[in-house]
């Protein structure tokens, strides 16, 4: 499950489940469609044990969107999710 949290240029999308092939689904479109005026993108990781590859594929497609013309933040991760993040340069708080 997936939910989002818009406040002006900020969004947050907070992830409350493993991400499978439905998940991914979403989370492509709310990145794919929902960015037009978002300056900060914040992904909350507190729902999320470990990062599977189509999460990863997600979040460096965020990241690709966002470039430019905002930021990408992962937060609320634990350790794995911290070390994916620093691999990947990922801004993480």
């Amino acid at each position: 499950m997936i939910r989002t949290d818009r406040k002006g240029a900020e969004l947050t999308v907070q992830i409350c489940d493993v991400v499978d092939w439905q998940t991914e689904d979403e989370l492509e479109r709310i990145v794919a469609w929902e960015l037009d005026d978002v300056e900060t993108l914040y992904f909350d990781m507190s729902g999320v044990e470990d990062i599977s590859s189509l999460m990863l594929r997600v979040v460096l497609y965020a990241r690709k969107q966002m470039s430019g013309k905002g930021k990408l933040i992962l937060c609320n991760g634990n350790e794995k999710i911290v070390n994916i993040c620093e691999t990947h340069d990922i801004d993480y708080r």
